[in-house]
């Protein structure tokens, strides 16, 4: 017999008139509650078993259509302020009504986590406790990185286009495959991705008119006073291997940087093994690497946990006993510290790139090396390239072949471990004949029988290595330039003794980013018929000593709870 009561189609009047449809969970006890809910594109039915798993706990719960989805009225403007000021209106709205007992609280995953954030920039009086669990960040991580626009735009758009989800088109990898090849191979400009995909959403030639961070972008996340204004506890989860980490870490950062004395004892973050699904649903194997029990956590259990101790006054639990959770791999242990040390990342091994393709402690190095940047040459047959709808993170195995547009550099096996605790940094000093191009870098645990195991990656284009704000294109080809990657996911992995670490870098090429033909114009804009090729020289020595830098494990606690 159930415990609980489920009303569904509730209509829900935010201030310009429309009505959002949500299902609302309730208990049968009709004592007043603390609350629960989320706003979703991806219709409420998804998120049933969570919302069942709450109520039976105590929890009122409400499941929110986007306006314009499911049975919500209204247009649907994905990824903008409207998402924040209806997440206002329907948490005042719940504060309103006789079931809740004044206490509101939010959470969900990926786009769901992000209109946590927006509403709380809205400041709604009755928010009292958020749990974003891999936000999305507009600008930021989605629909670009770097300002590099993603392909997978197009399977995404198609999965949200209407008023219900398209899940079998979304999946049908042989049709995205053919698509992504066609504009991989320069046959229309990234402006027509949606036109040739039949999809009609303006909005996408909303985003590509704004390819800098600027204030379009920024206008739609928290800014700084938001961020100094927060005063309820957060708790941010996300995976090292989560495609919006960058965008979960850049909203954890920035509250701690400008909300320093608050948000330092009450914004906690889980970080553990996981894509971006596994942050829901967590997997003890991704690809090639496996990871202990230890490692898939019951995320209802923390949630119930968290909303229980910030909304219910109820015991604080164990496992927050300090704001950085984190799973060391290779450990096989989940350990924690107090994030607001700001030395805590500043040890950091150095390994200078140099001669013969090594890695090494030595900055006296004096060696050049040659990536050739083609952008007509395709090279989709390769593994790398072999696409399905979403482009994880996690699965960019291992995939050298000795062509000109690629570098590998290893290190000499560790004689003890290296602890690796953050985000990895490459900076190359580099010149190159051509005012635009794009480039990335690759990092693996490379063990004693050859195995390679990924780390990390980031990438760049060259117009925005100085800033994400500004386009500043390459006018002097026999400057030398120093460009730094500082943007990759970080991880928290124990290399063992006799393990080395390997360096791939290599021209950006792949039909799941938006393809730059190198010329310095509009990218959006180009096919193959505007491309220009060129070459990048990478200098090695005490003058310019191009360096990939890791920062050190050197103050942890190990956690007991989990």
């Amino acid at each position: 017999m159930t415990s609980f009561t489920i009303f569904l189609n509730q209509k829900i009047p935010v201030r310009d008139g429309i009505k959002l449809s949500a299902s609302l969970y309730l208990p049968k006890d009709i004592s007043p509650t603390s609350t629960l809910f989320l706003i979703t594109p991806y219709n409420v039915d998804r998120n049933h078993q969570q919302a069942s798993f709450f109520t039976q706990n105590g929890f009122s719960v409400l499941l929110v259509d986007s306006r314009g989805r499911g049975n919500s009225e209204g247009k649907f403007n994905p990824f903008s302020q409207q998402d924040g000021r209806d997440g206002y209106d329907v948490c005042q709205w719940i504060s309103e009504q006789n079931w809740n007992n004044g206490r509101v609280g939010m959470f969900g995953g990926s786009y769901l986590g992000m209109v946590q954030w927006l509403t709380l920039k809205e400041n709604p009086p009755a928010l009292k406790s958020i749990a974003p669990t891999a936000a999305v960040c507009p600008g930021i991580d989605f629909p670009k990185k770097n300002n590099i626009f993603y392909s997978y735009l197009a399977p995404y758009l198609s999965f949200i286009y209407g008023k219900t989800s398209n899940p079998n088109l979304f999946s049908d990898t042989n049709y995205w495959e053919s698509f992504y090849y066609d504009y991989y191979s320069g046959k229309f400009p990234y402006s027509e991705l949606l036109k040739k995909s039949f999809i009609s959403f303006p909005k996408f030639n909303q985003w590509i008119r704004h390819p800098s961070f600027d204030s379009f972008w920024k206008s739609i996340i928290p800014d700084n006073s938001t961020y100094e204004k927060i005063n309820i506890p957060i708790l941010t989860i996300t995976g090292y291997f989560d495609d919006d980490q960058y965008g979960a870490l850049y909203y954890y950062k920035n509250h701690l940087k400008y909300n320093f004395s608050f948000s330092k004892e009450n914004h906690y973050i889980i970080i553990g093994p996981w894509d971006h699904a596994g942050t829901r649903d967590p997997q003890k194997t991704i690809d090639n690497q496996s990871f202990s029990e230890t490692s898939t956590l019951n995320f209802n259990k923390i949630h119930l946990d968290w909303f229980n101790w910030t909304l219910n006054n109820k015991e604080k639990p164990a496992y927050l006993n300090n704001t950085f959770i984190f799973f060391l791999i290779n450990e096989n242990k989940w350990y924690n510290f107090h994030f607001h040390n700001s030395d805590l990342f500043s040890n950091k091994q150095f390994f200078f790139l140099g001669n013969n393709g090594t890695l090494n402690s030595d900055s006296e190095n004096n060696c050049e090396y040659i990536i050739n940047i083609n952008s007509l040459k395709t090279k989709f047959n390769s593994p790398d390239l072999k696409l399905n709808t979403s482009y994880n993170y996690a699965f960019h195995y291992f995939d050298f072949s000795s062509d000109d547009n690629e570098i590998l550099f290893e290190s000499q096996p560790f004689s003890e471990p290296l602890f690796i605790a953050g985000n990895a940094e490459l900076n190359l000093f580099v010149k190159t004949n051509l005012p635009d191009f794009d480039l990335e870098f690759l990092l693996y645990d490379k063990d004693p029988n050859n195995n390679h195991y990924f780390i990390t990656r980031d990438f760049l284009r060259f117009r925005y290595s100085k800033t994400l704000e500004k386009s500043e294109i390459n006018k002097t080809p026999d400057k030398i330039n120093k460009i730094s990657f500082k943007n990759s996911n970080i991880i928290f992995k124990k290399i063992p003794t006799g393990h080395k670490l390997v360096l791939h870098i290599k021209h950006l090429n792949l039909s799941v980013f938006q393809k730059n033909y190198n010329t310095g114009k509009d990218v959006s804009y180009e096919t193959s018929t505007d491309a220009i090729n060129g070459c990048l020289t990478i200098f090695c020595n005490s003058k310019f000593p191009s360096s990939l830098a890791i920062p050190l494990l050197t103050e942890f606690y190990i956690n007991e709870k989990f």
